[in-house]
């Protein structure tokens, strides 16, 4: 049975995560995505405040658990398409 059953628990996990960790970035965070692969979701934010900067959190759905996380630094220029 998975612990995180949906894509909403994913995006509320990962908010938990990034509000614990990066608090100030937490409070800014936009979801851009959430996708299930498998046994893992995949959440991704927006949390850069005047350029787009996009984190990266993969989550175990069976155990709830953070597995991965890619978080850019402030300064870390992201060109996107």
């Amino acid at each position: 049975m998975d612990k995180i059953k949906n894509a909403s628990e994913a995006t509320e996990k990962a908010v938990s995560f990034l509000m614990e960790k990066y608090p100030l970035r937490g409070r800014i965070a936009r979801p851009i995505k959430t996708a299930r692969e498998n046994d893992l979701w995949v959440v991704e934010f927006n949390i850069g405040i005047a350029r787009v900067l996009i984190a990266t959190i993969k989550i175990d759905a069976v155990s709830g658990e953070i597995l991965e996380y890619n978080i850019p630094p402030v300064g870390e220029i992201q060109l996107t398409s």
